[in-house]
């Protein structure tokens, strides 16, 4: 009784059997199929493909081969070294997907990659899409960086987990989107001689959501609280009014708790008898933690109360990097 190979199912006539053509025949087409890849659409390929044949499908240009040892009988998986063609939409699915699978997405232009578990981007490059988007953008890696038409914003995926402004690319159009603020006194304020006092800024130039401006607990002044962590560049300036007096014009910015650590401090004590103003500005690079809060505190001790001058008394936050 004859039998058929393991493979390509020749038939192997049994040694009692007559010879015959059709076989003969039947078997050299079976050889001729296994000598290149047949060339198939998605819905026309072999129905009885044996281990390790090859198909090419012309649908997407993908080179595929038989498992037999695929659970339920065996399925056709993409050949390695090779790119398959698909949309976003029609990615490979199930055992399809094997690790390493390269796709080159068509209608996005977008080269991506199955990791085993998910798809990935290949390389550090720019998506972009709307900020409404951001969340649908498909499996962000570590250092990945979004262009956010709407907003005008480069954003970093950062520690797997979130979504960072990473660059203003000509100054984000809205609080959410910015990453510093600028404020301004709007009236001039008193200062009592020999007094530390936080100073008041009452117009918002330029507001971001990560900075939270707020009345200071002694109700007279504002404190600035930092709600991400990472590198600040923290500014404030301070204009005295002119009076002839001696005696020390002081500003420092301050971190956290009443009359805080001083992040930054200067002072100038002007001749007798000047009459000019004193204009003070005092700045911080440096890591700061989230909800770290920052004052600009100001002292004198003139002998008498001095006024600081409304539009020229400044603070400014910028967050400059994780």
């Amino acid at each position: 009784m004859s039998i058929t190979s393991s493979r390509a199912r020749l038939v192997k006539p049994a040694p009692e059997e007559d010879y015959d053509v059709g076989v003969v025949n039947a078997n050299t087409d079976l050889i001729d199929r296994a000598l290149g890849a047949v060339r198939s659409t998605s819905t026309t390929r072999p129905s009885q493909p044996f281990d390790g044949m090859l198909t090419r499908d012309s649908e997407t240009g993908q080179l595929l081969w038989w498992d037999v040892t695929v659970t339920g009988g065996g399925d056709w998986r993409p050949a390695g070294g090779n790119i398959t063609l698909a949309t976003s939409a029609t990615r490979p699915t199930g055992v399809a997907r094997r690790s390493d699978l390269m796709v080159f997405e068509v209608d996005t232009k977008r080269m991506i990659w199955w990791d085993g578990a998910i798809w990935r981007y290949v390389g550090d490059r720019v998506t972009v899409a709307v900020e409404a988007d951001l969340s649908t953008v498909v499996a962000p890696y570590s250092a990945l960086v979004a262009y956010v038409t709407a907003t005008n914003c480069f954003y970093r995926w950062v520690r797997d987990t979130l979504w960072v402004p990473y660059q203003d690319a000509g100054g984000g159009i809205a609080p959410s989107t910015r990453s510093d603020c600028h404020y301004i006194s709007s009236v001039g304020q008193a200062i009592p001689n020999q007094t530390n006092r936080y100073l008041a800024f009452g117009v918002a130039d330029r507001e971001t959501d990560i900075v939270k401006r707020e009345i200071d607990e002694s109700g007279i002044g504002h404190k600035f609280t930092l709600n991400r962590a990472g590198i600040w560049a923290i500014t404030a300036m301070y204009r005295w009014s002119p009076i002839a007096a001696t005696g020390a014009r002081y500003g420092a910015l301050t971190l956290n708790g009443a009359n805080g650590d001083p992040l930054a401090a200067d002072d100038n004590e002007p001749p007798a008898n000047y009459t000019g103003n004193v204009t003070l500005t005092v700045g911080t690079t440096r890591f700061l933690s989230a909800g770290a809060v920052i004052r600009a505190l100001c002292y004198q001790d003139t002998g008498s109360e001095l006024q600081m001058v409304a539009g020229w008394t400044k603070f400014s936050a910028v967050w400059l990097r994780a």
